[in-house]
């Protein structure tokens, strides 16, 4: 894992909103790394990357890592991250429809067969979810499913998806429809405020 300082001195260099804080990082990061041998050998896609930490430490064990990140923010952020990477990691500024749409019209090639989608598959909304169904999922034969076992319908928001993928039972059984064997980790301390799911096949 990266060092406070390492990370710190990285991060100087980020401009506008950051949503990847050292105390953010410091915490979920020991408990994920346990889980990215998981990737050896894979390419893995990360909708959603945000300054692309996960995506650089999942490079270390995939064979390439290919991070989208729509808003402009954290991708610049995350073009700062791909300066402390290797060759093997890219990043996209993109939503995750444009992304399916671009590959579906040919003008854009993407080859993967694994996802990390990381407190993000809650935000996808009911369009989001048939494309990523339909195009992405029959790619893959792993992933890894990282999310807060709770609901994300506060104030002023909206259950983004009308299948509720907050919830670990829901996001098991989501991609046990499509043919996925699912696992189910906890990666913190009782009471189990997040979880992390496994799919493969």
């Amino acid at each position: 894992m990266i060092s406070k300082t390492q990370y710190r001195k990285m991060a100087s260099k980020w401009k506008g909103t950051v949503y990847q804080h050292w105390d953010r990082v410091r915490i979920r990061l020991p408990h994920l790394e346990k889980f990215f041998p998981l990737f050896n050998g894979l390419t893995v896609l990360e909708p959603g990357c945000n300054a692309g930490v996960y995506t650089w430490h999942i490079a270390q064990y995939a064979k390439a890592c290919i991070g989208v990140e729509k808003q402009k923010d954290y991708f610049r952020q995350a073009m700062v991250t791909k300066e402390y990477c290797g060759d093997n990691v890219q990043f996209l500024n993109m939503s995750v429809k444009s992304l399916i749409r671009r590959q579906e019209r040919g003008d854009l090639e993407l080859g993967y067969d694994a996802l990390f989608l990381s407190y993000v598959l809650y935000h996808f909304d009911n369009a989001e979810i048939d494309l990523f169904r339909k195009h992405v999922l029959p790619k893959c034969k792993f992933v890894m499913i990282v999310s807060r076992n709770a609901p994300r319908n506060r104030k002023g928001r909206r259950d983004h998806n009308s299948e509720k993928l907050w919830d670990h039972k829901r996001v098991m059984r989501f991609f046990e429809k499509e043919g996925f064997e699912t696992a189910l980790y906890w990666h913190t301390a009782k009471p189990p405020k997040y979880h992390l799911v496994t799919a493969s096949r």
